[in-house]
């Protein structure tokens, strides 16, 4: 799997406060350069320093006020959803598009994903470690992941006390929105098919929960059963990115 380099404002903290508006602009505005004027001038109400907040715009664009990417279709499906009064599943859609837009997060969510699954718990530094090997030639990556890690526990999506990582759970049962971040999944670890239960095991999901999830794939729409070569079920994206 070919890793995409580090992004210009990749290192910035996202305060849920910031990008559930950033997502409000999205849904209510169809002009992206007004709503990205919007943005800075919220942000420059809220961030110090002219710098850090034009980094952190920069960040909150790419993730929820540009149609120039590769995730367009993922983007345009969350904003349809229209959740700007849905404060507990916002975080859900923040979540999984950050995994597509930006490298550092899919990297640092795998493996906080990958160990507290085994062990319940896992040390911040052996996070940024663990990331910093998938990324050798970039001294920033503790900072990048330090960032990460404030953000998603923003979010809700973990906990971090004293030093140590663990997940919280989520359960979602908003059929739609399930499918959504399955898919997010998919196009995030570049999985062209997969069965239903090492998708449903993946450490990207963190603590999430999907309830029902075979009901999930037969009935939201954005993904579906197949048989695979070997005569075994997959599933697999109904469209391509």
């Amino acid at each position: 799997m070919v890793i995409k380099p580090l992004s210009i404002g990749a290192d910035r903290f996202l305060s849920l406060h910031w990008v559930n508006y950033a997502y409000e602009l999205s849904v209510s505005h169809t002009n992206l350069k007004e709503a990205q004027t919007l943005l800075h001038d919220y942000l420059a109400t809220q961030i110090k320093g002219s710098e850090s907040s034009r980094k952190t715009l920069n960040q909150l664009t790419r993730l929820w006020l540009t149609s120039n990417d590769d995730f367009t279709l993922l983007r345009m499906s969350a904003i349809s959803f229209n959740l700007t009064d849905n404060f507990k599943m916002l975080p859900i859609l923040h979540f999984g598009l950050s995994l597509n837009v930006f490298p550092i997060y899919k990297e640092t969510v795998k493996v906080i994903g990958t160990l507290c699954h085994l062990t319940g718990s896992v040390l911040r530094k052996t996070v940024v470690d663990r990331v910093g090997e998938q990324f050798p030639n970039i001294s920033s990556i503790p900072r990048n992941v330090n960032r990460v890690i404030q953000t998603i526990t923003d979010w809700g999506l973990i906990t971090n006390i004293n030093g140590f990582v663990q997940l919280n759970p989520i359960p979602i049962d908003d059929d739609c929105i399930a499918s959504w971040l399955l898919s997010s999944i998919l196009v995030a670890d570049h999985i062209s098919e997969i069965s239903l239960i090492d998708l449903t095991m993946n450490p990207l999901l963190l603590g999430i929960s999907i309830n029902e999830p075979r009901r999930v794939v037969q009935t939201a729409g954005m993904l579906s059963f197949h048989r695979n070569d070997k005569g075994l079920e997959v599933v697999k994206l109904n469209y391509v990115i």
